[in-house]
């Protein structure tokens, strides 16, 4: 028996069903996978939203001094009105809740990456976040504060998650069902 002329390799039509195969095993995995990358860019910003708080809150215990954090105006380092566009720690002289002139930033943070990102306040947390020298989370006239916040993307409350702040002036994660505001 001559084995020399038989062939080895695939066929065009097993080929074909290969291919095939491996085109359906993709189509499933691309959406699930979509999800995994949005669910750990909200983690992502969560954690950097929850760890720049804590820095405010431990500056201002550190130095003895008010510390805020504000929404970042996009043209420049003062404070404007949207979360998702980045924020600014800083000390806050004299108490107002807004970046003047003068006074020493702390760190800037960059917009929040991602489609259809949004960062939301209740009214106590909507403009600003402030602690004082013992580390309370404090309004404009030094009363201490509690809020919550929601951070969503493109697939609103089903994806969410919420923070919260409390007047003792930590800044935690909180389960969204818990949270009374809700995705724009």
């Amino acid at each position: 028996m001559n084995n020399m002329n038989r062939n080895t390799g695939f066929t065009v039509i097993e080929l074909m069903v290969t291919i095939s195969i491996a085109a359906i095993l993709v189509a499933v995995a691309v959406p699930a996978f979509s999800n995994i990358i949005k669910d750990n860019r909200l983690t992502g910003h969560l954690n950097d939203f929850v760890a720049a708080a804590s820095l405010a809150r431990s500056e201002a215990m550190k130095t003895g001094n008010r510390v805020s954090m504000c929404p970042k105006k996009a043209a420049d380092d003062t404070c404007g009105t949207n979360w998702e566009g980045g924020w600014i720690i800083f000390v806050d002289e004299n108490a107002d809740a807004q970046k003047d002139g003068g006074e020493k930033v702390v760190r800037v943070h960059a917009p929040l990456a991602g489609s259809g990102i949004t960062l939301r306040g209740s009214s106590d947390t909507d403009k600003y976040l402030s602690f004082n020298s013992q580390g309370l989370a404090v309004n404009t006239s030094a009363t201490p504060l509690t809020g919550e916040m929601i951070l969503c993307d493109d697939r609103k409350d089903a994806s969410a998650k919420g923070i919260f702040i409390s007047g003792g002036g930590s800044v935690t994660h909180r389960d969204v069902s818990l949270v009374s505001i809700k995705c724009p």
